[in-house]
């Protein structure tokens, strides 16, 4: 049995309808999209941090090497915490920040370092794995250009 289809586009490139098979391909490609854009929304987990801001350095939040914190992904910053249920130990800004890879070697002597860059400061974030970093990274910059977006529109 074949539907119409629920939404209009330039009837030129779609078909006028799709078969149920197509329809629950789309939904599960449309789902997965879906999926996706919430872990970048709600990335979180174990990392390691350095701060080269001198202000940070002599108060003591992330003096001498790196320091392991839980790290918290929000709209607008990273929230960080000694674990998982512990305090807010502080956060590091998203608005106006730059991230980048670095050749840093991380807390474990490997290089899957990323840089964050903003407004005074620079923070090194290292992970366990690459594949962590690249989580991150990925989640990092959906966030960034959110906040840009979002700066620019308004």
């Amino acid at each position: 049995m074949q539907r119409p289809r629920s939404y209009s586009f330039d009837d030129s490139l779609y078909p006028e309808t799709y078969t149920e098979q197509e329809e629950s391909e789309l939904e599960k490609e449309l789902a997965s999209k879906i999926a996706a854009r919430k872990t970048r929304e709600q990335k979180n987990g174990t990392l390691y941090i350095k701060s080269t801001s001198w202000l940070r350095l002599c108060c003591g939040i992330f003096a001498g090497g790196w320091q392991k914190r839980y790290g918290q992904l929000t709209p607008d910053k990273i929230l960080l915490k000694p674990d998982e249920n512990g305090p807010e130990l502080g956060s590091i800004p998203l608005k106006n920040s730059k991230i980048s890879l670095t050749e840093e070697p991380g807390h474990n002597g490997k290089h899957n370092c990323l840089n964050i860059s903003t407004f005074g400061s620079d923070y090194f974030l290292s992970f366990e794995n690459n594949e962590e970093l690249r989580a991150w990274v990925l989640a990092l910059t959906y966030m960034i250009e959110s906040i840009e977006k979002q700066s620019s529109f308004f």
